[in-house]
């Protein structure tokens, strides 16, 4: 991530998930950024065990955050039920 972006994605670190949710959708990408960083490496684990080797991993992961973020505006929240 670009340093201008990670410093920026800093000022979002206290925010839960649900808070910058509402950043994201109003087309802030820092907001994005600090939800990437916050969840990759959990979410990167999970593709490593899907595919085989770290570098799909990655592209998985890669691919997964630019249709997620795309997409975002048609996101109406998590299920109750896959809710912690």
């Amino acid at each position: 991530m670009p340093e201008q972006l990670r410093r920026a994605a800093a000022g979002y670190d206290g925010m839960t998930d649900e808070m910058l949710l509402d950043h994201i959708r109003r087309g802030e990408r820092e907001a994005f950024c600090t939800i990437m960083q916050r969840h990759s490496q959990r979410l990167f684990r999970v593709a490593r065990g899907i595919v085989a080797g770290d570098a799909k991993a990655e592209r998985v992961l890669q691919e997964s955050y630019a249709r997620t973020f795309a997409a975002i505006g048609s996101f109406r929240g998590m299920p109750a039920c896959l809710l912690g």
